[in-house]
């Protein structure tokens, strides 16, 4: 069920975001910026994890350092 949700949310946001975002609104940022993050952490969630392309959230996970041996 929430895999169902996350995909209704992908397609709302989605056709939002390259949809109707052109249309004009006071604050035009605020809108498709919002949209286009929900967007991502809603593709994120089903698997295709695209944030590290918009620089939103964790993206790729970062190599961990090798643990220092202090002796």
């Amino acid at each position: 069920m929430k895999r169902f949700l996350a995909l209704v949310v992908a397609l709302v946001s989605g056709v939002y975001v390259f949809g109707f975002g052109w249309v004009p609104d006071p604050l035009p940022f605020i809108d498709e910026g919002v949209a286009l993050v929900v967007f991502l952490n809603a593709l994120a969630y089903l698997g295709l994890d695209l944030r590290g392309l918009f620089g939103v959230g964790k993206g790729k996970k970062e190599k961990e350092s090798p643990p220092i041996d202090i002796d």
